[in-house]
């Protein structure tokens, strides 16, 4: 298929025209349209551009990725990078190309020489470690168990340095996957190893211990070095390692909003912990730059901050753009400039010149949240999102130029007047504040819903719980309500109603030998999902299953062969409705919960708020860094992009989401 066609036609036009396409060659194109075709930011063109590269490559065809990243876009500057190769875990495995890769979510990625070749060497919550050649995307060695990841070269040789839950230090030939030299730390408990250094010349791990303490330990004699240990009273999310003076130190996250500094050969503080961050810091990295070390650090308050080593005070200003919390950073040189990387859960990647504190290039969006990142000696981007790792390289084509992205602070400016005691007038005007845009510049026409969707379905079993498929729920003549499913887990707000056959259902066709005409039907209605695994509403299921004799509650059909994915919260259709299911208000202001935490963040997201109910309600639903209901706008960062506001509920344990929909 037409490279240019992919990119600037409207998706529903291309679904159309793949999903009718034959031949390998166009089936895979479709495939790969598919994959990302219900994303936010498949909305414009040029974020079509980046995930339709990303999604080639994944495919395997990296010739597809290429012609696709060179598509010019209009008012969109040419794509500063390429996608060379990506993993495909999520992709169906019946892919000739397909790379396997993690089973879960990949949490650090680290670049090495292994054997002449230069490698990453990826971790993630499927606990195992993974060598991937730069050049090829192909695996090196076996994959092997993790406690932490950190790379060091051992008599010659590249290790991966990795901690257990039995208290043992291992590291491991990433030439091979075989242990090589392993220590008992003399504790009993976990222990997880965070970064490596060279102290007088003898390679080190630094290593973080379940009572919080963090011990520096000597890779050749298996003993500590230094003082006793530094006790961290928040635990330590991340250590990276510079020169100071002469002198090696580690630079710590330290779980709350400080960076600590210490002496690597005695273990004491360097000087007073660094301060400024205003939410908790995640991740940290190191760098030089114009002959002096400087420490990166990212976390929860959605900033990225500069910090001068030599002195402990902060370089420049914060460094803004992510509209989520940063969970990645990494530095390095590119084109022959200093960066640092940055990732977040906003599923941005954002490259920083760190000589003028200025973003180097437009930010790179991928279809998943951005968990890690690394740079290679070369300049060649590695990054982990969901399960997946790719790599990319700078595009020659286009020259290294400052670029502005239009990020701004958020403005708290007054709104027009809500017409005196009219509830829905009061409503609108609170929600415009909440969006920093009044409703009526929204599609009026346009029909939107407020949808429940997480981990949270699944560990609660609330997705595959029959009650869903009952005839009356899911012809939507009956609602739902679930004691699993709250918007906060307080008194006082009303029970979410959910309209199950408007809500989302994902069918595994391959678990059971269900009618060929069954699958047929719902390849003709699926709005999401893939192929095999297609994901319909509950009205054209209803439908479906009644038409062909199916009946997913029998006890002779896997209990995998379908799932709730996006349970619809009941609404009318409106923008004004969706948003007060969204946010538990009921049916009139009786029915508000004011909230009395607040400090100054939620107090100035409000404070154009008319209505002190509403107000004071609101509260709940306005702080991006709340650990039980994180707010955030559109997603997509268009002003007219599908998704209007997100919440994600106990540490993204479920999301609430409100945005327009196809009718």
């Amino acid at each position: 298929m037409d490279p240019e066609f992919l990119v600037k036609s409207d998706p529903r036009e291309a679904l159309g025209l793949v999903d009718a396409a034959s031949g390998p060659a166009a089936r895979l194109a479709g495939a790969m349209y598919r994959e990302s075709a219900f994303a936010d930011r498949y909305a414009t063109a040029g974020g079509r551009r980046q995930l339709l590269a990303l999604n080639a490559a994944r495919f395997g065809d990296r010739e597809l990725s290429a012609r696709i990243t060179s598509v010019p876009v209009e008012g969109v500057p040419d794509a500063w990078w390429a996608v060379e190769w990506a993993t495909s875990s999520t992709i169906h495995p019946g892919f000739r190309h397909a790379r396997p890769g993690h089973t879960d979510t990949v949490g650090a990625v680290v670049t090495a020489v292994v054997q002449g070749r230069p490698v990453a060497v990826s971790t993630g919550r499927d606990k195992t470690v993974r060598a991937w050649d730069l050049a090829t995307g192909r695996t090196v060695g076996e994959p092997f168990a993790n406690g932490g990841l950190a790379t060091a070269v051992i008599e010659g040789r590249s290790v991966a340095v990795t901690g257990s839950r039995d208290g043992m230090v291992r590291m491991r030939d990433l030439a091979t996957g075989r242990t090589v030299g392993e220590f008992l730390t003399g504790r009993t408990e976990s222990v997880r190893v965070v970064a490596t250094e060279v102290v007088d010349g003898r390679p080190v791990a630094i290593a973080e211990h379940d009572d919080k303490t963090v011990r520096v330990w000597d890779l050749t004699t298996g003993r500590t070095v230094g003082e006793p240990p530094t006790v961290h009273t928040s635990g330590v999310w991340a250590v990276a390692t510079a020169v100071v003076e002469g002198r090696p130190v580690a630079v710590a996250a330290d779980g709350d909003e400080t960076v600590q500094v210490w002496d690597l050969a005695t273990g004491r503080p360097v000087y007073d912990p660094l301060t400024g961050h205003t939410g908790a810091v995640r991740v940290v990295a190191t760098a030089v730059v114009d002959g002096r070390p400087v420490a990166v650090t990212g976390g929860l308050d959605l900033t990225v901050r500069v910090w001068d080593l030599a002195t402990g005070r902060p370089i420049g200003k914060p460094l803004t753009g992510h509209t989520c919390p940063v969970w990645a950073v990494a530095t390095g040189t590119v084109d022959g400039r200093p960066v640092a990387v940055t990732g977040s859960s906003d599923e941005t990647v954002r490259v920083w010149d760190l000589a003028t504190g200025r973003p180097a290039g437009p930010e790179l969006v991928f279809p998943a949240e951005v968990g890690a990142v690394a740079v290679t000696a070369d300049g060649r981007l590695v990054v982990g999102f969901g399960w997946e790792v790719a790599v990319l390289a700078r595009c020659p084509s286009v020259p290294w130029t400052p670029f502005t992205d239009g990020s701004r602070e958020r403005e708290v400016r007054p709104s027009r007047s809500a017409g005196g005691d009219d509830w829905e007038s009061s409503l609108a005007q609170a929600f415009g504040v909440l969006l920093d845009r009044p409703l009526p510049e929204f599609d009026s026409a346009a029909q939107y819903a407020a949808y429940y969707s997480g981990n949270w379905l699944y560990e609660t079993g609330t997705d595959r719980d029959p009650l869903w498929l009952e005839p009356a729920v899911l012809t939507g003549r009956e609602t739902v309500t679930d004691d699993n499913l709250l918007l906060l887990d307080e008194e006082g707000y009303p029970d979410l109603r959910f309209d199950a056959s408007r809500s989302l259902f994902e069918i595994h066709t391959d678990a059971a030998e269900f009618p060929a005409a069954f699958k047929e039907g719902l390849a003709a209605v699926r709005v999401g999902g893939s192929e095999h695994y297609p994901q319909v509403t509950g009205a054209d299921l209803a439908r479906l299953t009644a038409d062909h004799g199916v009946d997913l509650t029998a006890p002779d059909l896997s209990g995998k062969t379908w799932r709730l994915t996006d349970a619809r919260i009941a609404s009318d259709g409106t923008l004004l409705d969706a948003l007060r299911a969204a946010t538990g208000m009921g049916e009139g202001p009786d029915n508000l919960v004011p909230c009395e935490e607040t400090d100054a963040t939620t107090e100035a997201a409000v404070a154009a708020v008319e209505h002190a109910g509403l107000r004071a309600h609101l509260r709940a639903f306005c702080d991006p860094l709340s650990d039980d209901l994180a707010f955030r706008r559109n997603m997509s960062g268009e002003k007219d992009g599908p998704v209007v506001a997100t919440w994600e509920g106990a540490v993204d344990q479920y999301e609430i989401t409100v945005k327009r929909i196809a009718t």
